[in-house]
């Protein structure tokens, strides 16, 4: 999920065969929340946008299986050759010690158990809020990874999506006197669902509490600022790591989302769950 799919010319999708998508563990199965057939929607795809397909939800137009990874499988006949690029897999850590740029480090938070990741009736509800499973899984993640970067950092920077943000205050507890957390869509998801759609900054700014608004950033957010249909997800990873490079920081934490750290480090963070990486994110 996430990766393209390139073949030579739009013609060549008269050699797809057979295309598929879903969950990976059920690799071509059809059915409710495994996968389904999607070789129509693949060779138009690959007509339209000059031999190119992603394996999106936003791209193929639905969601086989929602609140878990997938992937597409395409089916080539003849000798036409495909090429597929996705997310590189950064080196990932444990500790900061371990860090190859130690002290300085980036770390990588993936937001707590939120209601469209057990009802699948909330993954076409925009900005779901965490379940109180979630609630418990921040509060135990003070003590784990998860806490010690966000204490650690000079600077967090979490996601607008309220997921991130409420992880982000449970994270850091009742003290985050100098603490310094800044609200940037730069890590918000990239669009799956609507699950992955925001709030407006005019109401976030109504209804969050006096602890969200004291951090920064709220200034500069745009009023409409999370991923659409149609992104150039992979163009925002680009501006991404060169954000991350140009912040005068040494030690940073983002609190985000699975999808899109997925594409950033090449490897896919449970709930609450975060990695230490080299401060510049060098590519392997």
């Amino acid at each position: 999920e996430g990766s393209k799919l390139t073949l030579p010319a739009p013609d060549d999708s008269a050699n797809v065969k057979r295309a598929w998508y879903g969950a990976e563990e059920h690799a071509w199965e059809v059915g409710t929340g495994i996968g389904d057939l999607c070789t129509d929607i693949v060779i138009e795809r690959i007509k339209l946008c000059s031999g190119t397909v992603m394996a999106s939800n936003a791209c193929l137009g639905f969601d086989p299986a929602p609140g878990v990874v997938k992937v597409l499988l395409v089916e080539l006949s003849g000798s036409v050759q495909a090429a597929i690029s996705g997310a590189a897999e950064r080196q990932c850590f444990e500790s900061p010690e371990a860090v190859t740029s130690a002290p300085r480090w980036v770390a990588f938070v993936r937001h707590a158990q939120a209601g469209h990741n057990v009802d699948e009736a909330l993954v076409m509800n925009p900005d779901n809020h965490l379940t109180e499973i979630g609630r418990e899984q921040a509060h135990a993640a003070r003590a784990a990874i998860a806490g010690e970067a966000l204490r650690s950092a000079e600077l967090i920077i979490t996601s607008p999506l309220m997921r991130a943000m409420q992880t982000t205050a449970l994270l850091l507890g009742d003290d985050d006197a100098g603490v310094r957390v800044m609200v940037h869509q730069i890590g918000t998801e990239r669009w799956s669902a609507p699950c992955d759609e925001g709030t407006r900054k005019s109401e976030l700014l109504e209804t969050v509490p006096e602890r969200f608004r004291q951090w920064e950033g709220w200034d500069v957010l745009p009023e409409c600022w999370w991923a659409e249909p149609g992104e150039d997800a992979w163009a925002r990873i680009d501006e991404f790591v060169e954000f991350v490079r140009q912040r005068p920081e040494e030690r940073i934490a983002f609190v985000g989302h699975g999808g899109f750290w997925s594409m950033v480090i090449g490897h896919y963070l449970g709930n609450c769950k975060a990695v230490y990486c080299d401060r510049f994110l060098p590519l392997p």
